[in-house]
This record gives C-alpha cells, sequence and structure tokens, in this order.
C-alpha cells in the first residue's frame, strides 16, 4: 500500500482505479494464503476474509510508519489474541 497514491486518489480517478483494483487482487489472495478461500469459493466470503486481512495489513503497516518505536513487533502481533 502507497500511502501517498491514497491520498492523491481523492482527486485522481485513475489512481483510484488502479488502487481499487490492486486491492481487489490483494483481497483474494490474502483470503487464499490465510483462509484457504480459493477461487471456486463464495465471492462473497471471499471479498469479507480478503478485506479483513488487507485492513489487518494496512492498519499495521501505518502503525510502523507513524509511530516504529511503538508499533508491534511481528511476533507481539502474532500472539496477540
Amino acid at each position: 500500500m502507497n500511502f501517498e497514491s491514497v491520498a492523491s486518489s481523492r482527486q485522481d480517478g485513475e489512481i483510484r482505479g488502479m488502487i481499487a483494483s490492486g486491492q481487489e487482487v490483494a483481497r483474494a489472495s490474502l483470503a487464499r494464503a490465510f483462509a484457504g478461500l480459493g477461487p471456486g469459493s463464495d465471492p462473497d466470503e471471499v471479498r469479507a476474509a480478503g478485506s479483513r486481512y488487507f485492513a489487518l495489513l494496512v492498519g499495521l503497516a501505518a502503525q510502523w510508519i507513524t509511530d516504529p518505536e511503538h508499533a508491534p513487533t511481528a511476533k507481539q502481533f502474532v500472539g496477540s489474541r
């Protein structure tokens, strides 16, 4: 995720479209990798699961960028409930 592009996407429909396409691919890939949901799975379930994992990763990236000294380590993140 390129946060600068996300900010630019508010004024640029082409950038917004590219980001949206990339996010759709990312959601499907994350759903397959972490939830075992493949091409034959319910598309709504794939989108929901992929969106959850995408939100986690983007949120974690934002923490590492804005406050790296207090952001959770990979071990802390994986070990949390």
